[in-house]
């Protein structure tokens, strides 16, 4: 994982096949503590930037809730503000629907 101890601000894109295999690392605890934030925070705003799926993004943010690190909180935390404007921009829209049952699920 780069910048895995945020030594600088900055986001770090991978590409799609990492962004799996990190997701896929995230519920087993074998990143750092905090990576699952990190790693949503990151994936969200290269979401929103046009630079990466949402469906990814959305896919990392689930795995960092999963994880077995006990941050599930640092990860609400920090994605809250992403996912609370994805929402307000989904609202009315045909995609709002499934966005918010797959939310509750979490």
């Amino acid at each position: 994982m780069a910048n895995a101890e945020f030594s600088a601000p900055m986001r770090v894109q991978y590409d799609l096949k990492n962004w799996d295999l990190l997701a896929a690392a995230l519920p087993n605890g074998d990143l750092p503590r905090g990576a699952g934030a990190q790693l949503s925070v990151d994936a969200l705003s290269l979401a929103s930037d046009g630079q990466l799926p949402f469906s990814t993004a959305l896919k990392v943010v689930a795995a960092a809730l999963g994880a077995r690190t006990g941050d599930a909180h640092l990860t609400w935390t920090a994605a809250s503000p992403a996912l609370r404007r994805i929402d307000r921009e989904l609202r009315g829209t045909k995609a709002s629907r499934p966005y918010r049952v797959s939310c509750s699920l979490r």
